[in-house]
């Protein structure tokens, strides 16, 4: 039989404290519960994640690509070289009796420095346009033989040297390179015009139509300056003077140009 003790408050007192205090040194050191974690983790500045499930890709999205969104539109100042393939033209005309008349036609002129402004606009890869203003000046070279047979066989010769301004006005269908975040653009160009030859302080005019086409690249220092580098060449017909009205030289005039380039707007970042 147990019998009953009589306990002194103290000592009460004393055990009640010392149970206290082991509940709550129990509870600090304990693991911290799976809600808390997740408090805690979600409050945190850099979280560390469970890998994710199977079948499941994460994506890490990296800083947005700069490229021009829209028309790109620039304006461009370039030098070029003029140079004109010197023709041969041969022609034979029937003259009275059974007789014949030779012409021998050779026409060039010496290589010369001009200058061109361009406007150009490229809306897509494949869809794009450039105008052109340019001028140059440069000697034209001819001489002309004729044979002939009436009334007497002979010969006549003749040649002339003509200083001669050219202006030029065309437009040309132009396309570019995919790769628009490159420094480097290559494009291609076809276009048509027409040259006005001057001479005389502008006295004398003569039209010419012509056909060209042309390969460069672009260089992009920055958003807005470039260098632009190009071969263009240039069909078409030039001055005959003092030839007969039948003969007409078709001609190449080979264009390599250097330009500096201004674009206007500023590469966006894209979306």
């Amino acid at each position: 039989m147990l019998k009953n003790r009589v306990v002194p408050l103290g000592q009460v007192r004393r055990f009640a404290f010392k149970s206290a205090f082991i509940v709550a040194a129990g509870f600090c050191f304990s693991p911290v519960s799976s809600a808390a974690a997740q408090d805690m983790a979600s409050s945190s500045s850099v979280a560390v994640e469970d890998p994710a499930p199977s079948g499941m890709a994460q994506v890490v999205a990296g800083p947005a690509a700069r490229k021009h969104v829209g028309p790109e539109r620039d304006f461009s100042v370039g030098i070029f070289g003029n140079l004109t393939s010197t023709r041969r033209t041969n022609y034979s005309q029937a003259g009275p009796s059974g007789s014949s008349n030779l012409y021998e036609y050779v026409v060039g002129a010496t290589a010369t420095p001009g200058a061109v402004l361009s406007y150009h606009q490229q809306n897509s890869t494949w869809s794009g346009y450039k105008v052109n203003l340019g001028y140059t000046e440069t000697t034209f070279k001819n001489s002309l033989v004729y044979q002939y047979q009436i009334p007497f066989y002979g010969t006549s010769f003749s040649s002339t040297s003509l200083h001669t301004g050219v202006l030029e006005v065309s437009g040309a269908y132009t396309v570019e390179s995919t790769a628009k975040d490159q420094r480097l653009r290559m494009f291609g160009e076809v276009g048509g015009g027409g040259l006005a030859f001057i001479r005389g302080h502008g006295n004398t005019k003569e039209l010419d139509g012509m056909v060209f086409t042309g390969v460069g690249v672009d260089w992009r220092l920055t958003d807005h300056l470039g260098l632009r580098a190009e071969y263009r060449g240039l069909i078409t017909g030039i001055p005959a003077y003092q030839a007969p009205n039948f003969i007409r030289p078709i001609t190449l005039i080979s264009e390599p140009t250097v330009s500096v380039v201004y674009r206007f707007g500023k590469a966006k970042a894209s979306k």
